[in-house]
């Protein structure tokens, strides 16, 4: 247990340990905002500091200096967690007056240490006053950020905002990982990593030209071939990449001791291979990432990652809060409720009002009618096609439009006629 003092009436912060843990607590360092412990099982580490910021405005720069300093001298997975007293965004409150010069402030502080926010799920705020006119003011003040790297390391770890009892204040549960339950099959996604074998385009040569014609057969049979290139061709980049950087520890191993021009070939050969491997999984964290403002190939793998882990973590559903105000984590009943939300959506009826030209509408001349209603042109495709993100969000079907770019040359002419008969027949 380690134990940083009350000052007055207020502060104090306990970091306590329960009893037959498997986890370990090394007390770093600590202020009078703030008890930073490692965290230890065995080799494995991480930093934790535990944060009770002041709620004088003026003696918060001391927290973030400290926090700075941190950061300059840590090398371990950080996390960041516990009451801030401020908030980052206009939405993160309710009630008084947001004060955009202090929440670019906290903005620049937590930069400043390299941290992401962890995100949460539950009840919106996490404490509740009174300001002086008497209203009551709601506030997200107590949340949970960490560096990139304990990011990688926990990418299920969730945030979770209580009930508040008896104090002001919801408590918040950091949970590492989660059990997620059964995710059923996982959806076909065509991976751009995939175009860097030499074998792959000739595969989605070949399987097109089966079905050439029918698009959405020919879409199906390259996921289904593509699925099968992956497992038993392709391989998982992950384990041919350890298995590389081991054959390459044991080949420079050896030249320490001896020389051998065979082992030379052999490693430049490795890592050529190696090389080609570093640039896959790039791409591969690249295209899931969606990041379209960094460059491919500047070796952002990390960071794509991250991305990735953020980008997951704000699209996963944690809870929804049902129409009798409860708050349901179950994912069955999740399941149910938004189907049933949606199906009341959209089988509302709507009625339809229409409009005719005695209201005023101007109505198009011959000249732009004749312009809508000419046939769609190739370059017209080809052009709509080129202009869109290569990375965007893929369809039912699993494939961006960066699948369509690669191959045009094979798949252009049938594209092409399914966008034209789908103007013309709608």
């Amino acid at each position: 247990m380690d134990v940083q003092q009350v000052q007055g009436h207020s502060g104090g912060i306990w970091v306590l340990q329960r009893r037959g843990s498997d986890f370990n607590f090394t007390s770093v360092s600590k202020m009078h905002q703030c008890v930073s412990v490692v965290v230890s099982k065995g080799n494995d580490k991480w930093l934790c500091s535990g944060v009770y910021a002041s709620p004088v405005y003026t003696a918060r720069p001391a927290l973030w200096e400290y926090l700075e300093d941190l950061s300059k001298d840590n090398v371990l997975p950080w996390l960041v967690i516990g009451d801030f007293n401020d908030i980052l965004l206009p939405r993160e409150h309710k009630g008084g007056v947001f004060s955009m010069a202090k929440a670019d402030l906290f903005h620049r502080n937590v930069d400043k240490c390299d941290l992401v926010d962890l995100g949460s799920f539950g009840t919106k705020f996490t404490w509740q006053g009174n300001c002086r006119s008497g209203r009551v003011v709601h506030k997200r003040l107590d949340r949970g950020f960490c560096n990139v790297d304990w990011r990688l390391k926990f990418p299920e770890a969730t945030v979770e905002h209580l009930v508040r009892r008896h104090s002001d204040h919801n408590p918040i549960l950091l949970r590492c990982s989660i059990a997620t339950g059964s995710a059923g099959d996982r959806p076909f996604r065509f991976q751009a990593a995939w175009f860097t074998h030499s074998d792959y385009p000739d595969l989605v040569k070949t399987t097109w030209a089966r079905d050439r014609g029918n698009i959405a057969q020919c879409l199906q049979n390259v996921a289904h071939e593509s699925t099968i290139f992956n497992k038993d061709v392709f391989g998982n980049i992950f384990a041919r990449k350890k298995e590389l950087e081991a054959r390459l520890r044991g080949i420079q191993r050896a030249l320490e001791n001896i020389d051998s021009a065979n082992l030379m070939r052999l490693q430049k050969e490795l890592l050529i291979a190696y090389e080609n491997i570093l640039f896959q999984e790039e791409t591969l964290w690249y295209q899931k990432s969606r990041e379209q403002w960094v460059k491919l190939g500047s070796r952002n793998t990390s960071f794509f990652h991250a991305q990735t882990i953020i980008r997951r973590k704000r699209n996963k559903i944690h809870g929804i809060r049902l129409n009798s105000g409860e708050w349901c984590t179950d994912p069955d009943t999740m399941k149910s409720e938004a189907l049933k939300f949606f199906k009341d959506l959209f089988c509302t009826t709507q009625l339809v009002t229409r409009i005719s030209n005695a209201d005023g509408v101007l109505a198009l001349d011959d000249t732009a009618v004749a312009e809508l209603i000419k046939p769609v042109t190739k370059i017209e495709v080809y052009d709509a096609l080129m202009s869109m993100k290569s990375y965007k969000a893929p369809g039912p079907d699993g494939f961006q439009p960066i699948f369509f770019k690669l191959f045009w040359k094979d798949i252009g002419d049938d594209l092409w006629k399914f966008v034209k008969l789908a103007f013309e027949n709608g």
